[in-house]
């Protein structure tokens, strides 16, 4: 369930960063566990799962793995 999509205009990278942060959360991991598993920074983890930085499709196939 999106729950930014309720909040107007959403971006992709809004959407996978919630989708992420979903599964992230039932993985039990925290942001800073998954940004060392993906070789970022807290920042820009934290970034990511916001939608304010974009996601690459390098990036999406190592969280794929990851989670």
């Amino acid at each position: 369930m999106c729950v930014l999509c309720n909040a107007g205009t959403v971006t992709t990278d809004q959407q996978v960063g919630e989708a992420v942060h979903l599964m992230q959360w039932r993985q039990g991991l925290t942001t800073t566990q998954l940004a060392e598993a993906m070789g970022l920074s807290k920042a820009t983890m934290s970034r990511k799962l916001h939608g304010t930085v974009r996601w690459s499709v390098d990036e999406l196939m190592t969280v794929a793995a990851v989670l």
